[in-house]
């Protein structure tokens, strides 16, 4: 009888000692990548807020920006990875960011490898 082995749906990473577990199945990835987009928009907001900007508005906009940065970082990372990482970051949320960032960028880049793995595997050439 022919075995068939099944894929893990996560991925695991290591954050300043600490290891985080990813849920990559389809809808947590879709969800990553839609926080991905939301958090960039609104912080791309906070950079083109023009000079007219009272301190009150750039305070509420940094702070819609840090509590997205929470919310996406502990979607992606497990709830309390925002409260751990964010104080080994300086504490800055710029820091906070770019580490969020990087996790979504090496998202990327594995599931791009893998489905290029599977692509390659389906479609080699036969001999003749």
């Amino acid at each position: 009888m022919k075995q068939f082995t099944v894929k893990k749906s996560y991925e695991e990473v290591e954050i300043e000692g600490e290891v985080y577990k990813i849920d990559l199945n389809d809808n947590k990835l879709k969800s990553y990548m839609l926080e991905g987009h939301k958090l960039k928009e609104e912080a791309d907001k906070i950079l083109d807020m023009s000079e007219d900007a009272t301190a009150e508005e750039i305070e509420k906009g940094l702070d819609e920006v840090k509590e997205l940065t929470k919310q996406a970082t502990d979607s992606v990372l497990g709830k309390g990875a925002f409260d751990n990482i964010y104080p080994k970051t300086g504490p800055s949320i710029n820091n906070m960011a770019d580490v969020l960032f990087q996790v979504i960028d090496y998202l990327n880049e594995k599931q791009k490898e893998d489905l290029d793995k599977q692509k390659a595997k389906y479609t080699k050439k036969k001999k003749r």
